[in-house]
């Protein structure tokens, strides 16, 4: 299998701006590498972000993305209700700045998210 790419500078540095909290783990593995991203943003919410041998899209540099609602995947958000698959680097990014907005009422649901109004 080929190497697979890290997300730009330029877009890691925009997904972490609000970010609370954040790590990369990369495994370089000639048969499996892997990209793997959390990001935590003050809301309570985050985002995993993976490219690696069992993703889809990982022959066209695609991500896969998980909503995080504390440190597990949450299924219950206005832009996923599993995971979001075969995301370019600019929609990652987008995701993960729609994340980052999220606020949430009274009975924990998320409100404000502009997601689908765009």
């Amino acid at each position: 299998m080929k190497n697979i790419t890290l997300l730009s500078s330029d877009r890691w540095a925009a997904i972490t701006s609000e970010a609370i909290r954040f790590r990369m783990e990369a495994k370089d593995s000639v048969m499996y590498p892997a990209l793997h991203y959390e990001v935590y943003y003050p809301n309570g919410y985050g985002a995993l972000i993976v490219k690696d041998h069992y993703t889809y899209g990982r022959d066209d540099e695609l991500w896969e993305l998980y909503v995080l609602k504390g440190n597990k995947i949450c299924v219950d958000t206005p832009i996923a209700t599993d995971m979001l698959e075969g995301l370019n680097d600019e929609e990652v990014g987008d995701c993960c700045r729609q994340i980052s907005l999220w606020q949430r009422d009274r009975f924990g649901k998320v409100i404000d998210c502009d997601w689908f109004d765009q």
